[in-house]
């Protein structure tokens, strides 16, 4: 006859489904990389990763670890060393204003070594984005790259550029674009010649991807000039439509430019308004 026997609890059973050990020689690795938006700071105070960690005696302890990222895409970075035992489990939590989604990732690795010299990854514990009422836990949630899924979508305003000048906008670092929508506002002087206003993308390199005319403007006009995607291309009073080229992706450094064909120096274009998805390119 089998029988069953029910063993008493002690402090050497561990009930966690999954645990990565550590010898001692093992540090929780994490990264934090934030962006701004509307050309203002996302204001962030916190990324919490609370995480329990068992010692080989059974003991079991609760740790925080916090990281105040920038707000410039720069990665923010912390280590901590785990000591000799078992993780148990680790959470993800934002702690500070409410981010908007795709504004923060995080990325938590178990490393080999000790700080400050820990680099050497052994595993991804979570990746993902995160914002007040969603975060991240191991064991459980999916690993995400920073590109995964939709990007964050806003409004990028260039500079003003002076009376005889082009308008620009230039891609920040640690960004992948794809823009949808490019505007501005073009007014001619006097001159009587016709104009051809453009836009002309370019790569960080200097490397023309795309120049897209937009229509025309004579003397002593203003016209609103419009390129975006998957639009069929239209000329009204006072408004020109061009359809963006598809696949449009960006990296850092790219740049969104007017090129007015006989452009005259009383002419004046305002501000570049590029209306983006933007995913932050979170880097090992």
């Amino acid at each position: 006859m089998a029988l069953e026997r029910i063993l008493p609890p002690t402090r050497a059973v561990f009930a966690a489904p999954f645990v990565a050990t550590s010898s001692g020689a093992e540090s929780l690795l994490v990264r934090v990389w934030c962006g701004r938006f509307g050309g203002a700071p996302a204001t962030p105070e916190a990324v919490d990763v609370a995480y329990r960690f068992i010692s080989r005696d059974g003991a079991s302890q609760l740790s925080i670890i916090g990281v105040a990222p920038t707000t410039d895409r720069v990665v923010s970075t912390r280590t901590v060393a785990l000591g000799d035992g078992l993780l148990q489990d680790l959470t993800v939590q934002w702690a500070g204003s409410s981010p908007l989604s795709g504004l923060c990732y995080v990325a938590v690795y178990l490393v080999r070594g000790l700080p400050p010299g820990a680099t050497r990854i052994v595993a991804q514990l979570v990746g993902g984005y995160v914002l007040p009422g969603q975060g991240l836990v191991w064991p459980g949630s999916l690993v995400y790259g920073s590109l995964d899924g939709t990007g964050f979508q806003h409004l990028v305003t260039g500079a003003a550029p002076a009376a005889g000048a082009e308008a620009t906008v230039v891609q920040p670092a640690g960004t992948i674009w794809r823009p949808t929508s490019i505007n501005a506002t073009f007014v001619t002087d006097a001159t009587a010649i016709g104009r051809t206003p453009s836009l002309v993308v370019k790569e960080s390199g200097g490397a023309t991807i795309a120049r897209v005319s937009n229509g025309s403007a004579g003397a002593t006009t203003t016209v609103f000039e419009t390129w975006a995607a998957s639009v069929a291309a239209s000329a009204a009073a006072g408004v020109n439509v061009q359809s963006l080229p598809g696949g449009l992706l960006l990296r850092a450094g790219a740049s969104l430019t007017t090129a007015t064909d006989n452009r005259q120096p009383g002419d004046q274009w305002s501000a570049l308004n590029a209306y983006v998805e933007e995913w932050l390119e979170a880097t090992v």
